[in-house]
């Protein structure tokens, strides 16, 4: 089982008050009606796995955050998801204390300390009912599961500028790397595997490892208590540090996932798109969407592709069905035929359903896809992306005079400083940033400003970095397109064109181009260790089993499975590039010849390039108010 299926089993479990079942949405016997009450943290976790249609058929009539004003209802059982902070558990108790409800579920998403029950048990002695609460549950699920193998950690403290940032304080910095190894131990809880972890050496993401190694080995020494019951295969657990790698974050993807993401914005595997002035949210979910599922990871132009051929398999299908209708109604009854029509028509109209519920996703599809076209066009993401791939060849390239947004622009001559490492003359600079204007963006922010900042940090990062960015990023060779990148300047009219009446679209010139994948940095790192090779990139990784009672390092030990983890900030680009190149997965998702790995990609967050560049910017500006 995936990850995504070890969490949805627990909270299934949870929401049948956690009685042993199947790890189907629906139980065959009626549910206990019940109310369910969580805080934002449980709120995060339960959205991109659970329904409110599939809460309906689990017994959940009624869903409320913990913070909002409740109303009384003595006779219903009510299933509380949070965190156990001390305000949350204060919450509780009033509520207890006030018998809210007719009995309490109380699940917390990291083990509640004893003091805290202590006060839960006082307030079940206050309420004058011995049995108001039912049960106490450490759930070990502080972790939002967005796909079968990526998953990010809850809350918004393992950002890149919380990890970085000067004014934060010790114990704000060892509060959150508390925070991101109570993740990875919820999820290797839910997966029940002890791994090997590995992490680079003076980062922050050793500090969460050998964190991390010493909560399981504390663990392991009560065997009574133990979560891990049935550990059998010791998969790779890589921490990384975004700290080693800043243009990943910065450069812009050709996939379909990732430019959804930095284009549009997805939040909770959920997307918004405007369409005639009106926001429509639409679910990216590869357990009921299949267009989704098999091509997420997909070029764009492969993607558009797609959705026409599909919606003409649709069409197809309509209007055999129309014509089905019509030979009946105008046929004798005499005729032959009319048996064999009416079968098929009736066999027809038993798949419409199907037809019309897959009519539907690729009509949001198209939408999607429409809305990406349009930001790719006015802020010329084709140009964009065809210099990046091939500055990975040869950093040495010019990239002014480009047209596009001031802020994918910006995030363009960061990436080519870094790979330069930071050799430019100041004149080239300067050059550029008198390009931006000094008129403000339509976001109210002025360029060269937002540029000042950003490019503060990253000199000072090239300052302290040890790593030789160029030498990362040109090695593994490849990463330019072969074929003609789309030329939206050309010929954009007839680029993206809606035909029949909205229900399709075709994108010309395109179906030729075939992109040579290339290995990001860190999909380098996890094909090293996976193999049990040892370079320079890896060479200083620190190692941590927990079943050794003496720690020896065993460098050339390969695996089969391998979790990462991103300390810092991660992105759909990094992780479609470990599926696509280490994974070996083609386009629809499915293993290609040759020895199969399997990797489940995890970060402390997941940024889009634009909201990198922003906590740039935010850590610039404190360089620059000290100076």
């Amino acid at each position: 089982m995936s990850l995504r299926e070890k969490q949805l089993a627990s909270l299934l479990s949870m929401l049948n008050l956690n009685t042993s079942s199947s790890d189907q949405l629906v139980d065959v016997s009626e549910p206990v009606w019940k109310i369910l009450v969580f805080d934002k943290a449980g709120q995060d976790i339960l959205a991109p796995l659970v329904s409110v249609k599939e809460l309906r058929e689990n017994g959940v009539t009624l869903h409320i955050p913990l913070n909002a004003v409740h109303t009384p209802i003595p006779d219903v059982p009510a299933i509380y998801f949070t965190l156990p902070t001390d305000e949350n558990v204060e919450r509780i108790t009033k509520d207890i204390e006030s018998k809210l409800y007719g009995s309490f579920y109380l699940n917390f998403i990291n083990p509640i300390a004893r003091s805290k029950i202590e006060d839960i048990a006082n307030a079940a002695v206050l309420s004058n009912d011995s049995k108001i609460v039912q049960k106490v549950y450490d759930q070990y699920c502080d972790f939002i599961c967005l796909e079968e193998d990526l998953f990010a950690a809850t809350g918004e403290s393992g950002s890149f500028y919380a990890l970085n940032t000067t004014t934060a304080q010790d114990t704000e910095i060892t509060q959150t790397l508390e925070a991101l190894t109570n993740t990875l131990f919820s999820a290797l809880v839910q997966l029940q595997q002890i791994p090997i972890i590995r992490a680079p050496r003076n980062t922050a993401a050793s500090m969460v490892a050998e964190s991390l190694d010493k909560k399981l080995r504390e663990h392991l020494r009560d065997p009574r208590n133990c979560l891990f019951t049935a550990s059998h295969s010791r998969p790779i657990l890589i921490i990384y540090d975004r700290n080693l790698d800043l243009p990943t974050c910065l450069t812009h993807s050709w996939n379909y996932q990732s430019l959804v993401h930095d284009l549009l914005g997805i939040t909770r595997n959920q997307v918004k798109v405007e369409e005639s002035g009106v926001m429509k949210s639409y679910d990216l979910d590869g357990r009921r969407d299949t267009f989704w599922d098999g091509l997420r990871s997909a070029p764009f132009n492969q993607v558009a592709e797609a959705i026409q051929n599909e919606l003409e398999e649709v069409r197809r299908a309509e209007e055999e069905v129309r014509r089905l209708k019509v030979e009946i109604g105008g046929v004798d009854e005499l005729n032959e035929d009319l048996s064999s029509n009416t079968n098929r028509l009736s066999n027809a109209i038993k798949d419409l359903p199907a037809l019309l519920e897959k009519k539907k996703m690729l009509d949001q599809h198209m939408n999607i896809a429409t809305a990406l076209l349009a930001k790719i066009k006015s802020r010329h993401l084709d140009n964009l992306y065809e210099l990046e791939t091939k500055l990975l060849q040869n950093p040495s390239q010019s990239i002014l005079g480009l047209q596009g947004g001031y802020k994918d622009k910006i995030r363009l001559f960061l990436m080519y400083y870094i790979l330069n490492n930071g050799q430019l003359a100041s004149s080239e600079v300067d050059q550029f940033q008198t390009s931006l204007g000094s008129v403000p963006a339509d976001d109210g922010k002025e360029p060269q400003d937002v540029f000042k900042q950003a490019f503060e940090f990253v000199k000072k990062w090239i300052s302290l970095s040890k790593l030789n960015t160029s030498n990362a990023y040109s090695v593994h060779g490849g990463g330019v397109p072969t074929g003609n990148l789309i030329n939206l300047q050309d010929d954009r009219s007839n680029i993206f064109s809606k035909i029949v009446g909205g229900t399709s679209f075709l994108m010309e010139g395109v179906r030729n181009l075939v992109f040579k994948k290339q290995a990001l940095p860190l999909t380098r790192v996890v094909q090293e260790l996976l193999d049990g090779q040892q370079t320079d990139l890896t060479s200083d990784y620190v190692y941590y089993d927990p079943k050794q009672i003496k720690q020896t390092t065993r460098n050339n030990q390969s695996f089969n499975e391998a979790i990462v983890f991103v300390v810092g900030g991660g992105n759909y680009h990094e992780y479609n590039n470990i599926n696509d190149v280490v994974c070996k997965k083609n386009l629809t998702g499915a293993q290609t010849m040759g020895k199969q790995k399997k990797v489940t990609y995890g970060t402390s967050c997941l940024l889009n390039g634009e909201e990198f560049l922003e906590q740039l910017c935010m850590l610039g500006e404190e360089t620059l108010s000290r100076s």
